[in-house]
C-alpha cells in the first residue's frame, strides 16, 4: 500500500505505528528505512507500548513537517 501512496499522491511523510514487540513491525520498520533512504520521505516509527499516547510522540515530526511545508515569509498563528 505504501507503494501506492507514493506513485500517486507523493506525501511528506508516513507514520508507522506497531504494538510493542511485535515482529512484523521490526520487519517493515526495516522495509520502511529502504523507503525513507530512496524516495526521501521521512518514516516516523512508533512502537505503542499501550500505556501513553503515540500521538505525544508525533508533535516534533508534525511541527518540522509544517516548517517544511509553509512557504517562506508566511505568518504561522
Amino acid at each position: 500500500m505504501i507503494f501506492t501512496y507514493l506513485q500517486n499522491l507523493r506525501p511528506d511523510g508516513f507514520v508507522h505505528i506497531n504494538p510493542l514487540y511485535y515482529c512484523p513491525g521490526a520487519v517493515s520498520s526495516a522495509l520502511l528505512k529502504w523507503v525513507e533512504k530512496e524516495h526521501g520521505i521521512p518514516v516516523i516509527n512508533l512502537f505503542y507500548d499501550g500505556l501513553r499516547s503515540p500521538n505525544e510522540n508525533l508533535e516534533p515530526y508534525i511541527f518540522y513537517l509544517r516548517q517544511k511545508t509553509k512557504p517562506s515569509g508566511s505568518i504561522s498563528y
